[in-house]
């Protein structure tokens, strides 16, 4: 995908933050803060990936989804950044709640055979 230069691809500032947080803390075996530090700064020194950031609009935004759509808090501000990015594609194992989410599609990379994707922004 994003590090293969075969599709167009972006990662919010915020999913950055969160993978650190899993790799260091949240999985079985978690990596150091080193290694997983190398692995978050692959995604923010590519060239192919797009980096998104949400503004206190977004947040705004998603406060108001908040009140008609059962997800997440977090997951709606990812889903309002990309709404504001014209991202209306993501891969994610989350499927339950971002399937919540009226405009996103969503594709697990672990169950979905991800050969099948279009050129376009994922």
């Amino acid at each position: 995908m994003g590090f293969q230069g075969d599709l167009s691809s972006c990662i919010s500032n915020q999913v950055l933050g969160e993978l650190f947080l899993v790799l260091t803390k949240k999985v079985g075996r978690p990596l150091s803060k080193k290694v997983a530090g190398t692995i978050v700064r692959g995604f923010i020194d590519s060239p192919r990936w797009k980096k998104l950031n949400y503004s206190h609009l977004t947040v705004r935004r998603a406060l108001e989804d908040a009140g008609t759509i059962n997800a997440s808090f977090w997951d709606l501000l990812i889903s309002e950044t990309m709404r504001e990015s014209g991202v209306t594609r993501l891969y994610t194992e989350n499927e339950t709640d971002f399937r919540k989410i009226p405009w996103v599609e969503v594709l697990n990379p672990l169950r979905s055979p991800i050969a099948g994707a279009t050129k376009e922004t994922d």
